[in-house]
């Protein structure tokens, strides 16, 4: 989520237990910055776009990584503080630890420890930046009451459980639309909220032969197909997935689809990671040639654009 939803998720918790807000209260201060800290992850842009692919969401929402953030926090506090205690260093993990539990609840997911060791954990109910969740945080925080402010972190618990009922209607009607439209059901279907507007979802649909990528709008219940993606043969994705390439993507996104293309007029391989669909175009992508024995000639990352090409 972004970093503000945090920093209020944050304060919310700390005024829960009974701290006051205020600059001059240590707790409340360390569980705001602790809850915004993890995301100074951003600094791995520095080594690239692919280092910062690669470890956003990684060690640093894990258990070394919360436990690093919150010991910086506490240091930091203790320049300007004179009663900082293991206290505070408490309250910098436990707003830590909000930041990684609101973070799994989006498409991006999460890795408790590094990529690759871990499996990605992502809940897809919400998109990175949600108003309601805002709202709510900010009125909870508004008054400076303690009741006031578990009222609140119970109100966004329960603005998660509409957002799952609201998933689990729509991969019924979704299923239901694909099965009558494509005359048959669908292999697995997962809804995801879309990248933007708060009653759009979007959806991917595995066949046998083949990804569909589409949108579903649950206060109109429109639904769309946007893409269709032909897969590869079996034998060509093992040998794709064990490329460079194949592996990065493997870690940046655990819904995934290689289907064949042209590029560059020669036959190429495409991976999309079918979570984010910007108009008619997925955000990320990789490509990769093959020579006749299997071997990579060519391996291209292409996040964010196809013409931002970042070779292996």
């Amino acid at each position: 989520m972004d970093p503000l939803t945090h920093g209020v998720i944050g304060g919310l918790v700390a005024l829960g237990a009974g701290n006051a807000v205020s600059l001059s209260e240590p707790a409340f201060i360390a569980s705001v910055l602790g809850a915004m800290a993890p995301d100074l992850d951003i600094v791995y842009h520095l080594k690239g776009q692919l280092s910062y692919l690669e470890n956003h969401r990684g060690k640093s929402h894990g258990p070394v990584g919360l436990i690093l953030w919150s010991s910086l926090v506490t240091c930091f506090l203790a320049l300007f503080f004179d009663d900082i205690s293991w206290q505070t260093w408490v309250w910098a993990l436990i707003g830590g630890i909000s930041h990684t539990l609101m973070d799994a609840f989006n498409s991006y997911g999460i890795h408790f420890t590094k990529p690759g060791r871990s499996k990605k954990i992502s809940f897809n109910l919400v998109q990175v930046f949600d108003p309601i969740i805002l709202l709510l945080g900010v009125l909870g925080l508004v008054y400076s009451s303690p009741f006031q402010a578990r009222l609140a972190l119970l109100a966004i618990a329960g603005w998660m459980v509409v957002r799952y009922c609201c998933r689990k209607i729509g991969e019924n009607k979704i299923r239901t639309w694909l099965s009558r439209v494509k005359g048959q059901q669908p292999d697995k279907i997962i809804v995801m909220p879309a990248m933007w507007g708060l009653w759009k979802w979007d959806f991917v649909a595995e066949f046998t032969s083949q990804y569909i990528s589409g949108s579903w709008w649950m206060n109109t219940d429109k639904k769309v197909i946007l893409k269709e993606i032909d897969k590869v043969e079996r034998d060509i994705k093992e040998k794709v997935l064990e490329t460079e390439a194949g592996k990065f993507f493997t870690l940046l996104t655990p819904v995934y689809a290689i289907t064949r293309e042209r590029w560059q007029d020669r036959e190429a391989f495409v991976l999309y990671d079918l979570r984010y669909l910007v108009g008619d175009r997925y955000l990320h992508r990789a490509t990769v040639i093959l020579n006749e024995q299997g071997q990579p000639l060519t391996q291209v990352i292409q996040p964010f654009s196809e013409q931002n090409c970042i070779n292996l």
